[in-house]
């Protein structure tokens, strides 16, 4: 039955990347001659339903979203390199959220996908001035601070990462963590 849980997706495979311009139009050929057609964005197609808790953003927030990756991940049998890697990078996120933000509260949101898992956390602000892929690069040998060390630690435990900005003055830090083991 097509209502049944993935079944939709089963029929339709992943969808595959595409790469939007500036402006948010597509261009593409259509009987000669170019059509410009508005974007229409759909979510990737989890492997497993997404999850999403909203923290207090206080110090106890980073524990808390180890332990629901933990459970979260664990429940879906994943390797356990896969876990302790998205554990780590999660912690990393939320400290940050709540370190350099001062929001009252902040959203963790976990979503496996077939290949690959996606965590972020999303706080309310207010956003760095500077991007956060040069902080990371900027933040010199991370070996010499006690600080400073978190976005490094993502960049090198994930596959991508990035950053957005959500409504408002918030920022959402993802980042896609492989599901196999460390060779």
């Amino acid at each position: 039955m097509l209502g049944e849980p993935g079944r939709l997706r089963d029929l339709v495979g992943r969808p595959r990347p595409c790469q939007v311009p500036p402006g948010g139009i597509v261009t593409a050929p259509a009987a000669k001659s170019l059509v410009n057609l508005p974007v229409v964005s759909a979510p990737a197609v989890a492997a497993s339903p997404a999850h999403a808790y909203v923290l207090d953003g206080t110090e106890t927030a980073p524990a808390r979203a180890r332990r629901h990756v933990r459970m979260d991940l664990t429940a879906l049998r994943l390797p356990e390199e896969c876990i302790e890697r998205a554990v780590l990078v999660v912690s990393e996120l939320a400290t940050n959220a709540v370190r350099h933000t001062g929001s009252e509260r902040i959203r963790l949101e976990i979503e496996p996908f077939a290949d690959e898992v996606h965590v972020a956390v999303r706080d309310s602000g207010p956003r760095p001035q500077t991007p956060l892929h040069q902080i990371a690069v900027e933040q010199g040998d991370p070996a010499d601070c006690e600080h400073g060390r978190g976005l490094d630690i993502v960049r090198q435990l994930s596959t991508r990462w990035g950053s957005s900005p959500t409504p408002g003055a918030g920022l959402r830090v993802w980042a896609a963590i492989e599901r196999r083991d460390a060779e």
